[in-house]
């Protein structure tokens, strides 16, 4: 990649921010069950489907939750405030890139209402 550049990262930043232009990125600062603050907790569950994130005490085994280390929230934070110029700087740990990617696709899909047939084509794209 170009200087080091992830392009599944830059996609991942991309679906981020223009989901959070759109408004429909949803709120990752607390527990949606509790309302446990994002620094008072390291493990994290995110429902892509209803848009919820849960802290650690609330996490129950779901196919639909997305297991999500603090590191990353704060990151996905950072992202709605940045200016476009420097955004690019930011990177998501390589080994969670691929599962974010598919949670965001599933999210994605469940609040437009449509499906992406493009999954395919992603699943067989030389992302690293």
């Amino acid at each position: 990649t170009a200087e080091g550049r992830s392009p599944l990262n830059s996609v991942l930043l991309f679906v981020l921010r223009f989901m959070d232009i759109l408004g429909y990125m949803p709120s990752i600062s607390h527990c949606m069950v509790c309302g446990r603050k994002l620094g008072e907790d390291i493990r994290w569950g995110w429902d892509p489907t209803r848009g919820i994130l849960l802290c650690s005490d609330h996490l129950r085994e779901s196919s639909e939750l997305l297991l999500v280390d603090l590191g990353t929230l704060l990151l996905i934070e950072r992202i709605r405030s940045l200016p476009l110029d420097t955004l690019w700087r930011l990177q998501f740990a390589s080994h969670k890139r691929w599962e974010l990617l598919h949670a965001l696709v599933n999210w994605v899909s469940h609040h437009t209402g449509r499906s992406f047939s493009a999954v395919r084509v992603l699943d067989q794209v030389q992302w690293e």
